[in-house]
């Protein structure tokens, strides 16, 4: 019963980020060719909440039931109302965002969502018992994923008080992202690192791991401030950024310094795949890392606002180059997800679409603060190359599915055979 929630948290999780992959792709359309009957806006929202929800939380939900063993016969019913609560808000904002935008359902079917990740931080955090590195980690991952709402909260508030649309509405959204993605998100994949380690029963350096640990918590906190450069509201919101941008390198180094005699151990019977997620997830967190601090100067902060596609690159980069690409070659290395020919075949496509439309993102940006002629038919390009990534994913879909039914024809046979073998 427990492999059974896992497994269908799981697919529900790949399932989403195929849909929320198809959404972009539609906006990526509507960039090129334009659709009328559409708000690209309204879409554009329901396509971040839903990644947000949909994929991100969802995987980081599997994983986590996965490794930490927090599901048992007593509570297993409680994780799957958790988990069910959560897909009913997830699933209208989805249904809601792109017809009104920030409106009363979808506001409070974001709310629905909301409640589900307190009730998941609570359960988790109550069913957690030992005293580990990873547990650290993942707390504070617990912690940050319920901070990080205080944001959305103010929404509502701003929207009655007609500040829509104003510097305070949009850096409340930037709380919920900023700390959705540097906090809960970071400290979680951080926890199932140290959680894997544990599992080999290695003996980790746990003073260079507190130390990157309150670092990293106290970098979370400051770099908040290089999403608020945009409104200019004074240099001192540079410094501060700047500093917690340095905390976090410095945090990375602490880390990495626990981490990295065990790079072996991780090696170590992994595929191909494996290794290549691996090391795409690991560059793509240190690009983050160096961005972060570069955009505490003024003129680089000024260019992420001017040009939007700075932005977008940037929020891509996180949320597929490190979170999607580490989860995949976790779920992989953890064999919960297969990685034969066909997932090979769809994470090349994914890999591909993701690393071209990067470029051009960031090409196109650069272009036009550079003041230089813009990329011919960029629009129709970036959406052919977007292709890449929902049919990726189609495969990968597929491909876990086919993989379930396989282990449930392998269990069901085993068990065949064993009772066979207990007949008189």
């Amino acid at each position: 019963m427990k492999t059974q929630l896992q497994q269908l948290i799981l697919k529900t999780a790949l399932f989403n980020f195929f849909v929320v992959a198809c959404v972009g792709l539609v906006l990526r359309y509507m960039q090129a060719y334009g659709i009328s009957f559409i708000n690209y806006k309204y879409l554009l929202h329901a396509h971040s909440h839903y990644a947000m929800g949909g994929w991100m939380f969802t995987a980081l939900f599997a994983a986590v039931v996965s490794v930490f063993k927090v599901v048992n016969e007593n509570n297993v019913k409680t994780y799957r109302n958790i988990f069910f609560l959560s897909q009913a808000g997830i699933a209208g904002m989805l249904l809601s965002f792109p017809f009104q935008g920030y409106g009363l359902w979808s506001i409070a079917l974001s709310q629905v969502y909301v409640l589900a990740t307190y009730w998941f931080a609570y359960r988790i955090w109550r069913d957690l018992r030992w005293k580990l590195t990873s547990v650290r980690y993942l707390k504070t991952a617990l912690f940050f994923l319920v901070f990080s709402s205080l944001g959305p909260y103010a929404v509502g508030p701003m929207m009655v008080n007609h500040l829509a649309g104003s510097s305070w509405y949009y850096n409340a959204i930037y709380f919920y992202l900023h700390f959705q993605y540097n906090g809960w998100m970071v400290f979680a994949v951080f926890a199932l690192v140290f959680k894997y380690l544990e599992e080999k029963r290695v003996i980790i350096n746990h003073r260079n791991a507190y130390t990157g640990w309150w670092l990293m918590a106290a970098a979370c906190v400051l770099t908040y401030f290089l999403s608020v450069l945009w409104s200019k509201l004074g240099l001192v919101f540079n410094v501060l950024g700047g500093a917690g941008a340095l905390l976090q390198i410095a945090a990375l180094y602490f880390t990495v310094k626990a981490l990295l005699p065990y790079r072996p151990l991780w090696k170590s019977g992994s595929s191909t795949l494996v290794r290549i997620l691996t090391v795409s997830a690991v560059a793509a967190f240190g690009v983050k890392t160096i961005l972060q601090l570069l955009s505490s100067l003024p003129a680089i902060a000024d260019a992420a606002y001017r040009y939007p596609n700075f932005i977008i690159a940037y929020l891509h980069l996180v949320f597929i180059g490190f979170m999607s690409f580490f989860l995949f070659a976790f779920f992989m290395k953890k064999e919960i997800m297969s990685a034969n020919r066909i997932a090979s075949v769809g994470m090349l496509l994914l890999f591909t679409g993701f690393v071209v439309t990067e470029l051009l993102l960031v090409l196109q940006a650069l272009t036009a603060w550079l003041g230089l002629a813009p990329i011919p038919s960029f629009s129709y390009y970036l959406f052919y190359f977007s292709v890449c990534m929902p049919a990726g994913l189609l495969l990968l879909v597929s491909n876990r599915l086919n993989f379930s039914l396989s282990d449930s024809v392998i269990t069901k046979t085993t068990h065949y055979e064993t009772a066979q073998h207990q007949l008189p």
